[in-house]
């Protein structure tokens, strides 16, 4: 067997470690324009939120006013009926819906007063988050581009690598890249390659017999061990 099969065997390994490594940057950058977008689009929908109560308020001040007005009109012909009238009864009752009117009055105004003030920081809540939204959205533009090119920079080396990768998988015999792929489906941590040191697993420190070593490192034979099932790398193929 070759030994240059394990040797390629390891750079399409790194090679694919690289690619998850742009791609885990294309990720992480396409991840800060998204969370900003994010941000965006919520500001957004509570500034929906803040134009509809305001367009509420604005509603129930009219309604207010309107009864504010039509309750003065009322208070006013009832001091002006009191005042011309000579029957003590009928003055009585008058005087008791002038007292009711009166108190309607103050809590119109007062209900006036309280819808004012909740319009007046509506319009404040809608004038700082249409601000926050207008600077979001300049911070997306100033990054995305910085985004778009370097995502498209990786991609391209990420292109390359997999072009390497592919080419580098045809001069490989059977065995080894069914052996390859089927171990990546491991995603064993630390590395997919080991070596027998000392008569044992590198990795996992598994004893191997002085069969399987000979076959790896006189034959260079494809083998794994058989603890942690990683490939045995000879040891005239590490470097």
């Amino acid at each position: 067997m070759n030994q240059e099969y394990f040797k390629i065997l390891k750079e399409i390994n790194s090679l694919e470690q690289n690619i998850s490594t742009l791609e885990t940057t294309n990720n992480n950058e396409t991840a800060r324009v998204s969370k900003l977008q994010d941000r965006r689009q919520l500001a957004q929908e509570e500034l929906e939120q803040y134009k509809a109560s305001l367009k509420d308020r604005r509603l129930l001040a009219q309604k207010n006013e309107n009864e504010l007005s039509s309750t003065d009109s009322k208070l006013a012909k009832i001091k002006a009926d009191i005042g011309g009238s000579f029957d003590s009864k009928e003055m009585e009752l008058l005087d008791r819906e002038k007292q009711k009117l009166s108190i309607q009055l103050d809590e119109l105004e007062s209900a006036g007063f309280e819808l004012l003030e909740q319009m007046e920081e509506l319009e404040q809540l809608i004038k700082d988050k249409q601000t926050f939204i207008q600077g979001v959205g300049e911070t997306i533009d100033e990054i995305q581009q910085e985004v778009d090119q370097l995502v498209n920079e990786n991609q391209k080396q990420i292109n390359s690598y997999q072009s390497r990768i592919d080419s580098s998988l045809t001069q490989l015999p059977e065995n080894f890249v069914n052996t390859y792929q089927k171990l990546k489906t491991k995603n064993l941590s630390v590395s997919l390659f080991t070596k027998i040191q000392a008569g044992k697993c590198f990795v996992c420190k598994m004893g191997v017999d002085k069969t399987r070593e000979a076959q790896v490192e006189d034959q260079l034979q494809l083998k794994t061990c058989s603890s942690c099932g990683r490939i045995f790398i000879p040891n005239q193929a590490l470097f």
